[in-house]
This record gives structure tokens, sequence and C-alpha cells, in this order.
């Protein structure tokens, strides 16, 4: 089936909504969709805050829609009116929208990007984490893998990728492309790209 990546928005600490994407968590395709959308957030919402409203917007704008058994829940456990927009395929999104449709999402998901549209910041797992002595003994048995002392090494840690501001992004985007099979951390560990 692939791999699926689930994006989270949240409002700081509260969680709005998910949606999840099969075959998207790879990681140059889980960044291009962070990208797109910080970007239009900023361009249409920056200023707006952010609510249930403006999270589920922004997924639409990227083909998301709402599967009939959340646009149920939904509509029975909101008070406000939204135009719900249907979902169409696994592929171009399904939003979660309640605790039971984001728990849905989270069962799916190979690899996960958390934003937080009113802190400017995100989080971005769509990525492997190995102990250096797993890789070493992997590649130990497959043709073709890159021997561990020959990935780049980065001195940061095993959180590299977490609490990110938006303008972050090209940094993010010239690691992958610096370490297009991933890399070292200070520990001995290893990163490597969905």
């Amino acid at each position: 089936m692939g791999h699926r990546l689930n994006i989270e928005l949240t409002d700081g600490d509260d969680l709005l909504c998910s949606c999840v994407w099969h075959e998207a968590a790879y990681t140059d395709t889980a960044l291009d969709l962070t990208e797109a959308i910080i970007k239009t957030y900023d361009d249409i919402f920056g200023e707006s805050g952010a609510d249930l409203f403006i999270a589920v917007k922004l997924f639409e704008t990227l083909g998301g829609g709402i599967i009939g058994v959340e646009r149920e829940r939904l509509r029975k456990g909101s008070g406000e009116i939204l135009e719900i927009v249907p979902a169409r395929s696994v592929y171009e999104g399904i939003i979660g929208v309640t605790d039971d449709g984001i728990r849905d999402n989270r069962r799916w998901e190979n690899g996960r990007v958390r934003i937080d549209l009113s802190g400017r910041i995100f989080d971005f797992h769509v990525h492997e984490y190995t102990y250096m002595e797993d890789y070493v003994e992997f590649c130990d048995s497959v043709p073709g893998c890159i021997p561990w002392e020959e990935l780049p090494r980065i001195e940061a840690s095993w959180d590299i990728f977490n609490g990110l501001y938006f303008d972050h992004i090209p940094m993010v985007r010239r690691i992958i492309e610096q370490c297009p099979y991933g890399f070292r951390l200070k520990n001995g560990d290893v990163v490597e790209w969905m």
C-alpha cells in the first residue's frame, strides 16, 4: 500500500485536525506538502490565527477531503456549520477532524509531520532512526548499502527535526540534498530517509 504520511495541524498544544495521504510518506514528498501548507497558511490565513476551519481548508487546498463517517461525526459534534468537502481518494488525503478520525489517521501513518500554525513551528518525522550497530549489521548483509563510515556526519542529536521554525524548510531541504542516503548523528546512530 505504500508509505502513508499523516500531517497534524495544531494551534499550540490544541490538535485541530489531521490528514493522511497514501504513497506520501517519502521524505521529499512530505517536505513538499509541509512547505505547501505553510506557504498557503502564510499567503491566505497568516494573520487569522488558527482554528478548525482554517486547518481543514489548508488540507482541502491540497486535495484532502472528509469521509462520510467523519462528516457525520463532525455534524453531530460541532455547533458550527462547515462546508465539508468529501474525500475523493486516499491518495489525495483523508482529513480527520474528530478524536476518532485523528486516531484512525495515526493508525495508518508511517511518517508524521506536526505543524503548529500559531507557534510557526513544525516537527518533521519522515525518516527512520537506526542504531549504529543495527545499521552496520544490516549493511553487512545487503549488497549496495552505503557503509556507515561513508555516511556524512552531522553534529546533531536524535531530535534534530523537532521544533523547527517555518523558515527552516530550506535548511531541511539542504540536509536532504547533501545527505541523499541519510546521515550519522554525533552519537553514531543513523537517520535514513523514507
